[in-house]
């Protein structure tokens, strides 16, 4: 429960309840799915680059995560604007296509430095994902559900990244870790097609914040 001051002095207000029809919407759904794809592609990084790394006898693989950690920082920032000049799906479509191409090349590294090419690529491509995203369940939700759709939203990390680490395991009873690298990086393609799927966003006015 939440508090809120009234005439009266501060009194207890009851959460809104659940919109179940609006968490089923189809943006909110597609923005969920392809949050859910970058995560698996990010658990398989987390969990298996430096395992893949030891059997590549590279023992250290901190280069890529670094280089796409100093990569997103510096250009996150530029997002917002990129999407008032080009807009959100034509920015999340590169997006995933650098995702998936950072993903892609990582199944081909042999020594240390071939990691910072799929470093940049991966960096900037994550660097472009949550802002239209996050942005994209906030402006079909209800006032009342967008505390609610935010944090399902982001539990998809989580998800994703878990769903990678059992999954991913399996799969490696049959295949090398650098097919799987290249396997996984068509994950990216359902991110796309849910991209492709969703309605385009209503326009905002950036003086009042309503939809035009």
């Amino acid at each position: 429960p939440s508090f809120v001051y009234s005439s009266s002095g501060l009194r207890q207000e009851k959460p809104p309840p659940i919109d179940w029809k609006a968490l089923a919407s189809r943006p909110f759904m597609t923005a969920c799915i392809a949050y859910l794809a970058w995560a698996v592609t990010n658990g398989a990084l987390i969990y298996y680059l430096p395992l893949y790394g030891k059997h590549r006898g590279v023992t250290n693989v901190g280069i890529f995560f670094t280089v796409y950690a100093v990569v997103n920082f510096s250009v996150r920032a530029y997002i917002p604007y990129l999407m008032k000049r080009i807009g959100r799906k034509p920015i999340l479509l590169l997006a995933f296509c650098a995702v998936g191409a950072g993903t892609f090349d990582i199944s081909r590294f042999h020594q240390i430095q071939n990691l910072i090419i799929p470093g940049i690529l991966y960096g900037l491509g994550t660097s472009a994902i949550y802002t239209p995203l996050a942005t994209q369940v906030v402006d079909y939700m209800p006032e009342s559900q967008k505390m609610a759709a935010l944090g399902i939203f982001m539990s998809h990390v989580d998800i994703g990244q878990g769903l990678a680490g059992v999954a991913l395991g399996a799969m490696l009873q049959a295949v090398t870790y650098s097919e799987m690298f290249a396997l996984i990086s068509l994950v990216t393609l359902l991110a796309m097609i849910a991209v492709l799927l969703c309605p385009s966003a209503p326009s905002i006015d950036d003086d009042t914040g309503s939809k035009v």
